[in-house]
C-alpha cells in the first residue's frame, strides 16, 4: 500500500507541475497581446 501512496502523490505533483506551467505559458501570451493591443491603442490616439 506505501507503493500506491508514493505512485498517488508523484502523479499528483507531475499533474499540479503540468498545469502551473500551462497558466504560466497562458499568461504570458495573454500578456504579450495585451501588449499589442496598448501600443495599437496608443498609435490610433489622435
Amino acid at each position: 500500500m506505501n507503493n500506491y501512496l508514493v505512485a498517488a502523490y508523484a502523479v499528483l505533483w507531475i499533474v499540479l507541475l503540468v498545469y502551473t506551467f500551462l497558466l504560466a505559458r497562458k499568461c504570458k501570451r495573454l500578456t504579450e497581446e495585451l501588449e499589442q493591443l496598448k501600443q495599437q491603442i496608443e498609435q490610433e490616439k489622435p
